[in-house]
């Protein structure tokens, strides 16, 4: 696959300084320099903390037994990857089937099916159980029974979001259409002991806010949980959060460039909070530079100047300090948030690859599926930080 030059580094902003062929370390203050970590060129851009030593190491996948596909339905129990569903990036039709992938042993086994799948499946697991939820209603799995059970169906809102906190599974989506015309955000937990949903305040916003609302049921949105916040995230509009503990709403705005026009945003979930990556272009063209959300509510801004060709095809995924991003024409780039450093993986098994399902374990990342144009690449790998 074509894709870029094994790391570019573009001298984009003349009030940061590029020094070839060095790596300096200044806590504390922004930089940008171009160093050599092994055989890889490195770029790092405003960090504050050393820079790594390594990039970690990718190790490929055995085969699975079941077709690669984007958008599956995707757990990490504790011990092993659950597969379920999926679909074509048209989403015109849902797969049915499941495999699990134990990571100790690099196999895979068939996994019992409920037999149906749909398209906009979204899911999350909590407790020992995948939740799986569209429309109006859903499933759980027990991977350990190998055991299906229906939800009961939601009323007044349409579930297009799936999401645990530290506490329960929640279900997300539009609620009915208020009296501007434009819909709330509609929340509910599912309580297993009474098998039921508890309805929480709906979100009434402005119009600005009601895009993200509207976004959700284009799968334009990312619901992500920062540890005290659940977050829908959308582009340039921004985010809206609830806190399950006081049951309230707020809006969470746009990070700003400092140096340039955002044109599109897409958020991550950290191991505690949440960043943005986002497209910006200013006078010398366009890349993605990260910001990471502070306790206090402001944002930090990483200029990390990552070239990507086709940002709408990026799939990006945290793991603890890291984040992994994937896009269709590129090889996978990993960020090291601590320092700003991000590198190509130019030698790993993976190349550009669309919409692949990903789970992190908490000390590895299995990336499998997607959708990919090159024929060598590997069906799916996990990658392990360095130590």
């Amino acid at each position: 696959m074509v894709g870029e030059q094994q790391l570019v580094h573009r001298d984009r902003r003349p009030r940061l300084v590029a020094i070839a062929a060095s790596v300096l370390v200044m806590a504390g203050v922004g930089y940008l320099a171009v160093g050599r970590i092994g055989s890889e060129e490195t770029v790092v851009a405003q960090g504050s903390a050393a820079i790594p030593t390594s990039f970690g190491t990718w190790q490929t996948m055995a085969d699975a037994p079941i077709e690669t596909r984007p958008y599956a339905v995707t757990a990490w129990t504790g011990s092993e990857f659950v597969v379920w569903a999926g679909s074509s990036l048209s989403r015109g039709f849902a797969y049915t089937d499941g495999a699990i992938y134990q990571p100790d042993t690099d196999s895979w086994e068939l996994m019992n099916v409920p037999g149906w799948g749909h398209p906009g499946l979204t899911s999350a697991f909590f407790d020992g159980e995948l939740y799986a939820l569209a429309k109006g209603g859903g499933t759980r799995f027990d991977p350990i029974a190998g055991r299906w059970s229906d939800l009961p169906p939601v009323e007044g809102m349409l579930l297009t979001a799936t999401v645990a906190t530290d506490q329960g599974v929640w279900g997300l989506g539009p609620a009915s259409v208020n009296d501007s015309g434009q819909p709330d955000l509609a929340i509910a937990e599912f309580d297993p002991a009474s098998d039921s949903w508890l309805y929480g305040p709906e979100f009434e916003g402005t119009d600005r806010q009601a895009e993200i609302v509207a976004g959700m049921g284009l799968l334009e949105t990312t619901t992500l949980w920062t540890g005290t916040e659940i977050v829908v995230w959308r582009s340039t509009t921004g985010g809206i959060a609830f806190n399950p503990a006081t049951e309230s709403w707020r809006t969470i705005p746009h990070p700003q460039s400092p140096s340039g026009l955002i044109h599109s945003s897409i958020a991550v979930q950290l191991d505690d909070g949440i960043a943005v990556l986002a497209q910006v272009e200013n006078s010398d063209g366009i890349a993605v530079d990260v910001a990471t959300l502070q306790a206090d509510g402001g944002w930090q801004w990483l200029e990390t100047d990552i070239p990507v060709s086709d940002f709408d095809s990026i799939t990006v995924a945290g793991a603890g300090d890291w984040i992994a991003m994937f896009s269709a024409d590129e090889d996978p780039a990993l960020i090291h948030l601590p320092s700003g450093t991000w590198q190509r993986e130019t030698d790993g098994p993976l190349g550009g690859i669309r919409a692949p399902n990903i789970a992190w374990t908490g000390n590895q990342l299995i990336v499998w599926g997607g959708v990919t144009d090159d024929a060598d690449a590997a069906d799916g790998a996990t990658w392990t930080p360095p130590g």
